[in-house]
């Protein structure tokens, strides 16, 4: 079942939802970007569709409000420990095809990485549902085709914007009836990209196994080049809708130190210090080094371990970067490394 729907119809819906579901999607802070006069595009809570941002990709993806940038673990009080606690609203989701794609990733990370699931993120996980904008064009730095996210059918509903109001498509029987009074039927159904400006050729495609990628790559010279150009800044893992490394602090409130709170944080492999060991000992001290175990990571061994590439190809971290690294051509270079050494055999 399809629906169309007026803007100040979708408002109504959103005043109703807002009643058992925190409505988060891409929203615009004016000024807020990484140049002066810039605006930056992030997740946060809206009431009113205008607030959507559905023309651009958002700078940041909708991670953060599954797996907060900071986030209260529990509370200790003297003797006794208090589980931090969550709004109990649902929460509806709004996220592009690839970002779904990068979900399912965040899922098999906290709860399918051994034997216990992360109970912080189960909590908010199992509140969601989702809404697909539907992606028929992509950007610039897009490669979603080529790790193939571009399509998925694992979404709630299915939104077409417009400056006028939004085309939705439903799966979800809960969410229909909350839309069925404000809309009149129409025949949408979401379309899908079917090619990005550009064709990424993938480590894979060389016929080498992962331990063979890795042995291969470990080691080569092809990453020198970024211990220089590399600022060790960690845009590139916040801005990844797919990243899922943490730091875990306990802070003591300053009134009674037998008061205070662990927190887990986000962190990132790219930062120096990140894999330093007890002893003193340091893995990956050169910034190369840390940008070649984010690609292997994210191109090899978690599809090795899980079946899917880790990458989604949202292109958000070549976006960020203020150095103008590319991940998608630091993967093409590592592929074609990769083939020479082969031609050398």
């Amino acid at each position: 079942m399809s629906l169309s729907l007026t803007n100040g119809a979708l408002n109504e819906v959103f005043e109703t939802l807002s009643r058992h579901y925190r409505i988060m999607a891409p929203v615009r802070i004016v000024g807020g970007g990484r140049f002066s006069d810039t605006d930056n595009i992030q997740y946060g809570e809206v009431s009113t569709a205008e607030e959507i941002v559905w023309e651009e990709k958002s700078h940041f993806s909708p991670k953060e409000v599954i797996a907060p940038i900071t986030q209260t673990l529990f509370q200790f009080h003297e003797g006794q420990l208090i589980t931090s606690s969550v709004d109990r609203r649902k929460i509806l989701l709004f996220m592009r095809p690839c970002d779904i794609h990068g979900l399912r990733q965040l899922d098999n990370m906290f709860l399918k990485n051994g034997d216990n699931e992360d109970f912080y993120y189960k909590r908010l996980r199992e509140k969601v549902k989702v809404a697909m904008f539907e992606c028929k064009t992509g950007w610039d730095s897009c490669f979603c085709v080529s790790m193939n996210t571009h399509e998925t059918s694992d979404y709630d509903i299915a939104c077409r914007f417009s400056e006028s109001g939004a085309d939705i498509h439903f799966q979800c029987n809960e969410l229909r009836e909350a839309f069925a009074e404000h809309g009149t039927e129409s025949n949408f159904k979401p379309e899908f990209i079917k090619e990005n400006q550009f064709t990424l050729k993938l480590p894979e495609s060389t016929g080498l196994s992962a331990q063979e990628i890795r042995d291969r790559t470990i080691g080569h010279p092809l990453f020198d080049e970024y211990d220089r150009r590399c600022v060790e800044c960690g845009r590139c893992t916040t801005s990844c809708g797919t990243c899922s490394c943490y730091s875990v602090n306990d802070v003591h409130y300053t009134e009674n130190a037998n008061f205070g709170e662990r927190q887990r944080i986000w962190s990132s492999c790219i930062i120096p210090g990140f894999s330093d060991m007890a002893g003193g000992h340091s893995y990956r001290q050169r910034s190369g080094e840390r940008l070649r175990y984010r690609l292997l990571h994210k191109m090899v061994d978690h599809k090795e371990r899980f079946g899917d590439h880790m990458c989604v190809g949202c292109g958000r971290c070549d976006d960020r970067c203020p150095q103008y690294i590319s991940f998608s051509n630091m993967v093409s270079k590592v592929t074609t490394a990769l083939e020479e050494t082969q031609h050398a055999e």
